[in-house]
């Protein structure tokens, strides 16, 4: 759903406008990904 709203930002806007919506997306992936491990690894260690 996020990638389908960059491209059509891209798209219609162009890339001034698509920029923050990619930024948002890749830290957003990001969060949950170093989210994910640290629960991941915290469980390990207990």
């Amino acid at each position: 759903v996020a990638s389908v709203l960059v491209w059509e930002r891209f798209e219609t806007y162009g890339l001034d406008y698509a920029r923050p919506v990619a930024v948002l997306l890749i830290l957003v992936c990001l969060l949950l990904f170093v989210g994910f491990r640290t629960f991941i690894y915290r469980g390990k260690g207990a």
